[in-house]
């Protein structure tokens, strides 16, 4: 009778451990309670504060932890895009057709405070695109149009919109922009620097061609003329992104991954595929890259090396993201079952000075359809859209050391569930005490 109960207490602690061990592995989010409203889009602006788009309004939430609270709300209507600016706090919304932007700041409080608007060409003969893709750069606005046009908007030092400019080509696959100051003018009256952007423009056509457009621009204007030099691969470029510390140009391929050195131009490595390849990411200190390619799986590799290492997640993958934000080298694999896996990347030191790493998950994020968007807070939070719904998860496992720096020597401290490590600790005692007064209750 006694074994019976013994037994019977120590299935059940099991069990409850089992069953918190289950949350450590799939975290619970907060629904953020927007209404009957469809959520399309939502980014972070700054610590504990995120706008997102809910039907014809733009929300402004306040979180901390787990309580949200919504602070303002901005109407509008016809909304397009809503884009995350290059300073904490700014963000960029883009309604009327495709074609009407605004900028706003939010203040500390949560209140937005409008900044300029950009709402030209309204009743003359030319024709824009819907507007489709946006990048918010501290120089200017880069919209890529249903069409394939890109189209400029420069900002000034006060943020606010100037001249627009257009870049006349068609089959517009992806645009990538990279800045670089030149030269600082000092004056009596302030310091005005200088920027050389290069915009890489990958068209969709029979020589597999990407332009690339150096324009300069000061702190009140850019433009002044385009100058062209085109790129030619050996398939279809689907991706471009500039990877702004080692100044290089990666394309993603429908035959793998192809790295060009900025300065000349010139082949840095390619790494080769046997499908198509869509997606691509990099780590905050550019030497890991995560691609994905028709197979659906995710690949790891490492900066100018051709070895790549596929991450095994059982489903299709939709596309992938790297967290710049917390200094662990996190990075989100966003199936198409709708469920996100967090992995890690964990460095190691070798004997010979150098560094290895390899990855590991951390917990999955399920959702019930297609996530359209992921953004990482910086206090560890991340926000999802999917279904129409915005979702806050505190991924709350991951304390960088104090030595954790964006070189190879990455040191990752890893803290289990405080409910997991209480629970055990009861149970160990309880197992002990229980031991400790009858030594043959298992017997």
């Amino acid at each position: 009778m006694k074994t019976t109960i013994y037994i019977g207490v120590i299935t059940f602690i099991f069990s409850l451990l089992e069953v918190y061990a289950e949350e450590v592995r799939y975290l619970k989010p907060e629904e953020v309670a927007t209404g009957d409203c469809d959520v399309w889009n939502a980014v972070f602006t700054t610590e504990n504060q995120f706008v997102l788009t809910c039907g014809d309004s733009a929300e402004v939430w306040q979180t901390g932890g787990f309580e949200t609270e919504r602070q303002n709300v901005i109407h509008d209507t016809g909304w397009t895009d809503l884009v995350k600016g290059p300073e904490n706090s700014y963000f960029a919304t883009i309604s009327g057709g495709g074609f009407k932007i605004k900028i706003w700041k939010v203040t500390p409080d949560g209140n937005p405070v409008f900044v300029s608007v950009h709402d030209n060409y309204k009743g003359t003969e030319t024709r824009f695109d819907k507007i489709h893709s946006v990048v918010f750069d501290k120089n200017a606005l880069f919209m890529m149009g249903d069409t394939g046009f890109v189209y400029i908007v420069g900002l000034d030092k006060a943020m606010k919109l100037g001249q627009l400019f257009t870049i006349h080509t068609r089959n517009v696959t992806s645009v990538a922009i990279d800045t670089k100051v030149t030269k600082v003018a000092d004056t009596n009256i302030t310091k005005v620097a200088d920027t050389n952007i290069t915009l890489a423009i990958a068209l969709d056509n029979s020589k597999h061609q990407v332009i690339l457009a150096n324009l300069m621009s000061n702190q009140e204007s850019i433009g002044g003329g385009f100058k062209y030099t085109s790129l030619f691969y050996p398939s279809t470029v689907r991706k471009l992104l500039f990877v702004p510390d080692d100044r290089l140009l990666a394309a993603v391929t429908d035959s793998g991954f192809e790295f060009r050195h900025v300065n000349d131009w010139s082949k840095a490595y390619h790494i080769a595929s046997s499908v198509n390849c869509t997606d691509i990411s990099y780590s905050k200190n550019g030497d890991i890259f995560v691609g994905v390619c028709d197979d659906k799986k995710a690949y790891l590799f490492r900066k100018g090396r051709s070895s790549i290492a596929s991450i095994e997640v059982f489903n299709p993958v939709h596309f992938i993201k790297f967290d710049w934000n917390s200094g662990v080298n996190r990075f989100a694999v966003v199936l198409d079952s709708g469920n996100i896996v967090l992995w890690k990347l964990i460095y190691e030191g070798m004997s010979d000075g150098r560094a290895s790493y390899y990855q590991s998950k951390i917990a999955t994020l399920r959702h019930n359809g297609t996530v359209e968007k992921i953004e990482f807070g910086s206090s560890g939070q991340i926000l999802t859209v999917s279904g129409g719904k915005a979702r806050l998860w505190d991924e709350g496992v991951l304390i960088p050391s104090e030595n954790t720096t964006d070189s190879d020597e990455h040191h990752l401290l890893v803290r289990k569930s405080g409910q997991v490590g209480s629970l055990t600790n009861i149970s160990m005692i309880f197992l002990a005490a229980l031991a400790a007064a009858h030594p043959n209750f298992l017997e």
